[in-house]
């Protein structure tokens, strides 16, 4: 049984998932430090978790139909259509990406770069993208850090200046 490329990035994504909530919930000291990896970890997990059943019952629903679309998909590859893991791949590099950015600038700078460059990528002019990510920015910062006074991670090279 050969998976699709959604079930692969799928299945993946949950084992990081997965490993994440556990070392949040078994490694991490303080309650305030678990809470953010905990809420965020398990929500993604449990939405992955549905994408990776319908991924499931989707790849069963075409084997049924397999015989009358290989045709119709045989003619798109030689039309030069794109390969769907590549898009996969660069996701999948956006996202390691921004796990990146956190760990090296820390939340509020990784967020504001990413939502910047995302909506770059997207198209967006400039000012609407830097206004976006500012508002973007503010929200998580002013939730997490001020409403719910939950210190979010600064990053290795703000730790390294003192920060």
């Amino acid at each position: 049984m050969k998976l699709k490329t959604n079930t692969v990035v799928y299945s993946v994504l949950e084992a990081i998932l997965l490993f994440y909530v556990l070392w949040a919930v078994f490694d991490v000291p303080a309650l305030e430090s678990k809470l953010l990896p905990i809420a965020i970890g398990g929500a993604t997990l449990a939405l992955s978790t549905i994408g990776l059943a319908r991924a499931i019952r989707g790849e069963f629903k075409q084997r049924k139909e397999a015989p009358a679309k290989i045709a119709t998909q045989e003619k798109r590859k030689d039309e030069g259509e794109q390969e769907p893991w590549r898009g996969s791949l660069i996701n999948f590099g956006w996202v390691v990406g921004f796990l990146l950015g956190i760990y090296l600038l820390g939340y509020v700078i990784a967020i504001f770069v990413f939502a910047l460059a995302y909506m770059k990528r997207l198209g967006t002019r400039w000012r609407t993208a830097a206004i976006g990510a500012v508002l973007v920015t503010a929200l998580i910062y002013v939730g997490f850090e001020l409403g719910l006074q939950l210190p979010l991670y600064r990053g290795l090279f703000l730790e390294m200046l003192g920060y």
